[in-house]
């Protein structure tokens, strides 16, 4: 049977051999032409190939009304983007309506995206309309390389505002930041360095510094804004940063992941920041059944702490 690397092979082959007969020009026409109208399956094999033959370190998609330049490196995020076209977008417009239903309005002139990575919510996000502008959080350097490319591509420079530091309840303090060598969304910032389930005490560390959420808006505290955060448990201790913002009750919507809440011991600090709020919805759950938020026990008991997590609504 052939692997996925001989799959990959024989397709490069197929695009790339020169015939004597034609001209270089035609040649990459017909390379370009392949990647504009690769499937699904072809997608994958060509991404999987350039990690594994040391072809590039990036590769380009266009995926829906935004464009990207991704990591090939990254097994997750920007392999879900160049591969699908997609990240969890669905899930910020299911978030919208969700909003505009119990509260009878959905506009939003700021995004605030926590954990932006290279972009996959904010970029889209902007260019769709759903918000004017956005402050885009991310602490990983080379995530912040291409945050900073992929806004530039999309000519959305003067819309977007990219802070290269971790959401944290301090300001400018240094914090530990272990890196994941193939998920660059799952990089995190350490509260303990014990062995865990993805090998966390081998990861490389950097040194990222904090900011606090009320900071970010401090500019203009009063404007309405929609949140969006995902960084992989430490949710709760960056609301801590945020009371000036939760009084205002802001919809959130918060990646909840009880193994990373476990590993940061920020449970306690997200249920005390959101207790004020009227309920959340999981973002998986097809009911879209609005539940208390002294409910969030039960749904951290039901998903454990082996790894499973969902995307939960605050509203």
């Amino acid at each position: 049977m052939e692997t996925m690397i001989d799959q990959a092979k024989s397709k490069s082959e197929i695009i790339l051999t020169l015939d004597e007969e034609r001209c270089p020009t035609c040649c990459a026409y017909d390379v370009a032409l392949f990647l504009k109208n690769a499937k699904f399956e072809e997608r994958r094999l060509l991404f999987d190939a350039m990690k594994e033959l040391n072809v590039s370190e990036f590769l380009y998609v266009e995926a829906g009304k935004a464009r990207f330049i991704v990591h090939t490196n990254d097994k997750f995020i920007s392999r879900q983007l160049y591969i699908a076209g997609s990240t969890e977008f669905d899930k910020f417009t299911s978030a919208i309506d969700l909003v505009r239903e119990y509260r009878g309005s959905g506009e939003f002139p700021v995004l605030l995206d926590i954990g932006a990575n290279i972009g996959g919510i904010c970029i889209p996000a902007v260019r769709s309309g759903f918000v004017e502008r956005a402050i885009a959080v991310e602490p990983d350097h080379r995530n912040c390389n291409l945050l900073h490319a992929n806004i530039a591509i999309n000519g959305l420079r003067h819309k977007i505002n990219v802070v290269e530091r971790a959401a944290s309840s301090s300001d400018n303090e240094l914090a530990v930041m272990g890196l994941s060598p193939d998920n660059y969304g799952d990089h995190r910032i350490f509260q303990t360095r014990a062995p865990g389930r993805f090998g966390e005490s081998e990861w490389e560390q950097s040194t990222v510094r904090t900011i606090r959420i009320d900071t970010l808006v401090a500019d203009d505290p009063d404007r309405p804004c929609f949140v969006w955060m995902d960084i992989q448990g430490y949710e709760g201790l960056a609301l801590l940063g945020a009371e000036q913002l939760l009084a205002r009750r802001p919809p959130l919507v918060l990646e909840f992941w009880p193994y990373g809440m476990m590993r940061s011991d920020s449970f306690e600090a997200l249920r005390q920041t959101t207790k004020h709020y009227r309920g959340f919805i999981a973002l998986d759950d097809s009911t879209r059944q609005m539940r208390p938020m002294l409910d969030l026990p039960l749904l951290f008991e039901k998903l454990g702490t082996g790894g499973m997590f969902t995307d939960i609504l605050v509203i």
